[in-house]
């Protein structure tokens, strides 16, 4: 990206998409018109996608005020070639036995929540400082990956259990 163009298509791209994830090659869906018709806001050029992930962080912080964002109903958990993410405590036992029953069913183990994440499993014992907005970043980053369309599935540490 030593080229300026690239340099400004790439930060248009992002700015339409929020897409800060440099896990993944993947890109999400855009209309190309609209990247190059965009003019970028002056005010976002110089603080780059930190501002977009400061609206979006504070949106999700509202959000999770209400609680964590389970599905509902609880979507059916398919393990096979699905890449699962744990956060909190967990009753069932500790997170490496929570980790082979997943992997002996055929899911795989991600350590930290990614556009490539199907699902992120909440531990039984939650956080006691949810009430003073001290929010798992795991959640926060898949709250805020579904809101900007991606597909992971936030369930319960029992519905998970159940479906064993």
């Amino acid at each position: 990206m030593e080229k300026p163009h690239y340099r400004e298509l790439w930060a248009k791209y992002k700015f339409i998409t929020g897409d800060d994830d440099n896990d993944s090659p993947d890109l999400k869906p855009f209309d190309l018109e609209e990247l190059l018709d965009l003019a970028l806001p002056d005010d976002w050029k110089k603080s780059g996608s930190k501002k977009l992930n400061n609206k979006v962080t504070e949106l999700v912080i509202d959000e999770l005020k209400e609680g964590v964002p389970f599905e509902e109903p609880e979507p059916i958990v398919n393990f096979k070639q699905n890449i699962f993410v744990l956060s909190g405590i967990f009753n069932f036992g500790k997170k490496d036995f929570c980790y082979k029953e997943i992997v002996d069913r055929g899911g795989e183990i991600g350590n930290n929540v990614t556009r490539k994440t199907n699902y992120l499993i909440i531990g039984g014992n939650p956080n006691p400082n949810w009430s003073q907005e001290a929010y798992g970043n795991k959640i926060k980053k898949a709250f805020s990956l579904n809101l900007s369309g991606d597909e992971i599935s936030i369930i319960s540490e029992d519905h998970w259990v159940n479906s064993l």
